[in-house]
């Protein structure tokens, strides 16, 4: 029963879930947050933890066993990837009816496709910003040989609930995405089939062929870094037929015939939206280095999370990341063999700049101890030098007097040592005799 409302399970409609209806003993719907054709997102707060969480739960009508194993999948190939840029998968249950929901991390903001819908369409600049980070969290996914396949400005939310003027995008919806090592294992889908949003498919998915893998994905970013800075996709706003005959047999007109000026990010989104996958970049990271020298030609340094582009995608790859993960397969490891390539080559130049600087800043710390220890060498030989003949000439006067030279000259060695304890006496044969000392200055030698 749901807490409070008083509405049986069969009196609740199409859509079982209600408002204050518990899940699992454990979670209670609060609002629709979003919904679409296949099923909606619920605020629901986790009465264990008494935190709030996000639900996914699909429409009763549009339930069936194809969705419902692809809602499991959902859930397992997410849980798999842990990254910032990546919403975060946190429970999977059933609910009475025995339907799949899927727990996930609550975000604060709005998707990718409300702010083009609100802007029309950003600067080149701004549009980089925001698909630096997506990058990454593509990235990691492919590390792990996902590929999401299903890549739209509605399917990257940009979060705010961190606070603060930046926003954190994160990839949601993982239904139709694809494990690359399982291509032999029993599919979901049947061969043949086209899944996904037609205006971003590639058009290896819009020929419905069965190895589509992770450059599906970068077609599916440049698709929408396309629509950020130009404001439409790839084949404008057709009409879905017409939009994937335009995808499998036309290529992507440049920016520049629509009139907009992406000052020279076009040849990097255009290799991307190449109709060859073999042509288009080959992998998230090395497209992301190319924006992010792009991004860095532009003068701006941060991404739209405000991290710095330079460290994230130029930095050293430490032991732990270029050791690939377990179950890589071949071709990835030679893409990220490729990356990493691509930053040790950088490497040497700038570790050739530091070196001149350390070297640099060595020399002016030796000159400037050098100098404050030679000069005040230089105003203590003076003074050494009064002491002593100050020292000859109470001798003289002693032996005029009639007094013992030898025993004189010792009384005053041990007064002026007893004065200046760290000056050491060296003693020479007195050629007329009478005893002199000289003095030892361990700067000057002398």
């Amino acid at each position: 029963m749901p807490k409070g409302s008083g509405v049986s399970l069969a009196d609740a409609g199409p859509d079982r879930a209600q408002p204050h209806q518990i899940l699992s003993d454990k979670y209670e719907l609060l609002r629709v947050m979003s919904s679409g054709g296949m099923g909606s997102i619920w605020a629901a707060h986790h009465l264990s933890l008494d935190n709030q969480v996000a639900i996914k739960l699909l429409r009763d009508e549009t339930t069936s066993d194809e969705l419902r194993q692809r809602l499991i999948r959902e859930a397992q190939l997410a849980a798999r990837i842990e990254h910032p840029n990546i919403v975060r998968v946190l429970d999977l249950g059933f609910t009475d009816w025995k339907a799949p929901y899927l727990v996930m991390e609550l975000l604060d903001g709005r998707d990718l496709g409300a702010e083009l819908e609100e802007f029309g369409r950003l600067s080149p600049v701004r549009a980089v910003q925001l698909l630096l980070p997506v990058l990454e969290g593509l990235a990691s996914a492919h590390d792990r040989n996902i590929a999401h396949r299903d890549l739209k400005p509605e399917n990257i939310f940009l979060d705010r609930s961190e606070g603060g003027d930046y926003v954190v995008p994160k990839i949601v919806d993982f239904g139709i995405a694809r494990c690359l090592t399982e291509l032999g294992l029993r599919r979901i889908t049947n061969v043949g089939s086209v899944f996904g949003t037609v205006h971003y498919l590639s058009p290896e998915q819009a020929l419905g062929k069965d190895d589509v893998d992770h450059r599906a994905d970068i077609w599916g970013v440049c698709a929408v870094l396309y629509e950020c800075i130009t404001g439409l996709p790839p084949f404008g706003d057709r009409e879905p037929a017409l939009a994937l005959r335009a995808i499998i047999l036309e290529d992507v007109p440049p920016p520049s015939q629509l009139g907009v000026d992406t000052k020279g990010l076009e040849p990097l989104l255009m290799r991307g939206l190449h109709r060859d996958r073999e042509l288009r970049w080959p992998g998230a990271r090395s497209l992301g280095q190319a924006l992010g020298a792009w991004l860095i030609q532009q003068g701006v340094h941060e991404d739209a999370s405000a991290h710095g582009v330079r460290s994230r995608w130029f930095g050293s790859i430490s032991d732990t990341e270029s050791s690939p993960p377990p179950g890589m397969s071949a071709d990835l490891r030679a893409r990220r063999a490729e990356a990493v390539t691509l930053v040790d080559e950088a490497a040497p130049a700038r570790r050739g700049r530091h070196t001149k600087w350390i070297a640099l800043v060595c020399v002016v710390l030796f000159s400037v101890v050098s100098g404050a220890a030679y000069g005040g060498a230089r105003r203590s030989v003076p003074e050494l030098r009064r002491a002593g003949d100050h020292r000859n000439v109470r001798i003289d006067e002693a032996a005029q007097a009639g007094s013992d030279p030898a025993a004189d000259a010792v009384r005053v060695e041990k007064a002026e040592a007893s004065a200046a304890p760290s000056s050491r006496a060296v003693r020479s044969a007195p050629a007329n005799g009478v005893s002199k000392t000289q003095r030892f200055d361990p700067v000057l030698g002398f």
